[in-house]
């Protein structure tokens, strides 16, 4: 049995907008800084790709690659008191 017949042929519809190649771009700026926020990831993907997209398609692009946004846990500093404490 041929397998050609069960393949998915091409349908028709919108592109996405940002390709396999445009994929590697978002890793590549992930790796070199991995804090910056979706806007500064968009606007260096924007300088490198000269593409324009928005900073939902970066997240979506993000999300399809494995990487997701975390906040880190406020923790409270210690204060004098308790620097003394911890000293004795």
């Amino acid at each position: 049995m041929n397998s050609d017949n069960f393949k998915s042929t091409r349908r028709s519809g919108r592109p996405k907008a940002i390709n396999n190649e445009d994929k590697e771009v978002l890793k590549d700026i992930i790796r070199r800084g991995n804090k910056h926020s979706a806007d500064k990831i968009r606007e260096n993907f924007n300088e490198r790709t000269g593409k324009e997209v928005c900073t939902k398609t970066i997240c979506r692009g993000l999300h399809e690659l494995g990487i997701f946004s975390q906040v880190a846990a406020v923790k409270p500093l210690l204060t004098d008191k308790q620097r003394e404490n911890q000293l004795q």
